[in-house]
């Protein structure tokens, strides 16, 4: 039971938590490819941490040539577009964008090693890091909002502070 605040009047109330289907996001044995993939898997937006992350991704990509990387969402606004154009120009057959439908997200994070999730702005319970830390990604976010309720820095993911340097060191030490 619950008190409304504003007529005290007492209700019921259900509680129903975020969660992840783990029939659907579960890892996988992959053939190793040799390469390290590396998921941003939510909408290119500046409150999720994309500039954040595309000056984080150069330095990355220079030093390790079997690294990938998928961006995965909208794009929001033509400079975050045409950064992301510039970046798979820059990389080629390495850096990637697409958009796809919620039932294949699945996949897509079994086709993962690394999921980032830089929120910048305050952020609740983060679908996209459950969705990764339940198919078995690691998962590097920032500790923001309700990300750190989700991560236990060093044990199911890396919690960095949300700048571009803690992020390049956090894939660098991964």
């Amino acid at each position: 039971r619950t008190t409304f605040a504003k007529t005290m009047q007492d209700f019921n109330a259900v509680y129903v938590p975020n969660y992840v289907d783990t029939k659907l996001y579960k890892p996988i044995a992959r053939k190793p490819d040799g390469k390290i993939h590396i998921t941003f898997p939510r909408r290119a937006s500046p409150e999720r941490g994309y500039w954040l992350m595309s000056d984080a991704l150069p330095p990355i990509m220079e030093k390790y040539k079997n690294v990938v990387f998928n961006f995965i969402g909208f794009a929001h606004g033509d400079k975050i577009k045409n950064d992301i154009n510039r970046l798979i120009k820059l990389f080629p057959g390495r850096v990637n964008h697409r958009i796809v439908e919620p039932d294949d997200m699945p996949q897509v994070y079994q086709e993962t090693d690394i999921s980032l999730i830089p929120t910048l702005y305050s952020e609740g319970t983060s679908l996209s890091c459950l969705e990764a830390q339940s198919t078995g990604n690691i998962v590097i976010s920032t500790n923001v909002g309700g990300l750190p309720n989700l991560i236990i820095d060093g044990y199911n993911g890396i919690l960095i502070n949300p700048n571009a340097h803690d992020l390049m060191t956090a894939l660098d030490v991964v």
